[in-house]
């Protein structure tokens, strides 16, 4: 029996199993957006070493780093208001509306600072 699948830990969206393990083979969890996919040994409980992680992100603590980070190079950079970044955060289409292609990410600049900060949270937690 299977449970649940949390989302990819890196992009997060939907995961899926492509292949329930058994005796001979193993479990493989692919996660189609990104790639990222973890092959287990798991027989029974299937998801459960897809869900094991250390610490949950939250999209509030993705966005609240990502938005740190960039207000922090803004204001060392360009010497910005605070009310200067924020229109530029909420607002500036070339960051929250222009589709970017960067290798194999596709998107806003904005959801590519959020994917960098949740790949690095992943990894600053686990």
């Amino acid at each position: 029996m299977s449970v649940a699948l949390d989302p990819c830990p890196f992009c997060a969206c939907e995961a899926r199993i492509e292949r329930i393990g058994d005796r001979r083979q193993s479990t493989i969890y692919r996660c189609d957006n990104c790639g990222c996919s973890l092959e287990t040994g798991e027989e029974w409980g299937h998801g459960k070493g897809w869900n094991e992680r250390l610490t949950r992100i939250t999209d509030e603590m993705v966005e609240r780093a990502a938005k740190a980070l960039e207000k922090r190079i803004k204001q060392d950079t360009y010497a910005w208001t605070d009310e200067q970044f924020e229109t530029w955060w909420n607002d500036d289409s070339r960051f929250v509306e222009k589709i970017n292609v960067w290798g194999w990410f596709k998107g806003t600049q904005k959801e590519k600072c959020l994917h960098e900060a949740r790949i690095t949270l992943e990894a600053a937690l686990s």
